[in-house]
């Protein structure tokens, strides 16, 4: 189980908790982003899923934390200090439009992330509502606009619900709440398979052909394929012989892995 605590602090720091041992932080960092810290949620788990057939798979990945800012940035973060780890974090433009040629960036409010999928929802002063997957680093759905800016976003506890807070956040001040009028309100809504598409989907076939050799194993990712997370393995093995299925299988589970930790 992860025991983290992140805590935001003044001047863009962080201080990274065990919270079994709460007297010191574990670490303190400073944020990868540039301005006032608006949000932070942790990933759930640091479990990465995939599909082969209808099979669950588990591997390790590293697990973190998100925050988000005021000037529309998201960055992802880890919390293994190790080199190798820390260059896989980044961070992301994101609640900005163009309007008459002008750029408009609205602050992130609130971010949450799905307790099955760790896919994770931001939530912005634009009034939009977008899905994330930050394995992929790509936006799998973004919700119609609402009325206000909202101002938090939650799952429930197993993920099939989103509960979305619309109310005035004070970005424009008092005079704002004025000019804005809007009405606070809290909608609840049943999520999809916007929420699950964050899962690498291998699919394999195997082959057998009057070869001599040991069986060997290809994997690609065919560029005719709709979705940049679906990968092709091709097993080709030894004609009419089954036992080289298992010696594969363990084979292709490497494979897989580096595939995953290379995204």
């Amino acid at each position: 189980m992860n025991h983290a605590l992140v805590v935001a602090m003044a001047s863009r720091l962080f201080h990274i908790y065990d919270i079994r041992k709460m007297d010191k932080a574990a670490q303190e960092r400073e944020s990868s982003l540039k301005y006032m810290t608006r949000s932070l949620a942790c990933m759930p788990d640091g479990q990465g899923q995939f599909h082969i057939h209808f099979v669950h798979y588990y591997i390790s990945q590293p697990t973190g934390y998100a925050t988000a800012s005021v000037e529309g940035r998201i960055a992802v973060e880890y919390f293994d200090p190790h080199p190798s780890i820390q260059e896989k974090k980044y961070a992301f433009k994101c609640h900005r439009q163009t309007i008459n040629d002008v750029d408009h960036v609205w602050p992130v409010n609130s971010l949450a992330f799905h307790p099955k999928y760790n896919t994770f929802a931001s939530a912005g002063s634009d009034g939009t509502v977008s899905i994330w997957d930050h394995k992929v680093k790509k936006r799998l759905r973004q919700y119609p606009k609402y009325p206000g800016s909202v101002a938090s976003v939650a799952f429930n506890c197993d993920g099939t619900k989103i509960a979305v807070g619309v109310s005035y956040t004070w970005d424009e001040g008092e005079q704002g709440m004025k000019t804005h009028n809007i009405t606070p309100w809290i909608g609840v809504k049943a999520v999809g398979d916007e929420v699950k598409v964050g899962f690498i989907i291998f699919n394999i076939v195997f082959c057998s052909f009057p070869v001599t050799n040991f069986a060997n194993i290809i994997w690609l990712q065919p560029s005719q394929s709709p979705r940049p997370d679906t990968f092709l393995i091709v097993i080709v093995g030894i004609q009419d012989d089954l036992k080289w299925i298992a010696c594969i299988l363990l084979s292709s589970l490497f494979v897989i892995q580096r595939c995953i930790t290379s995204v």
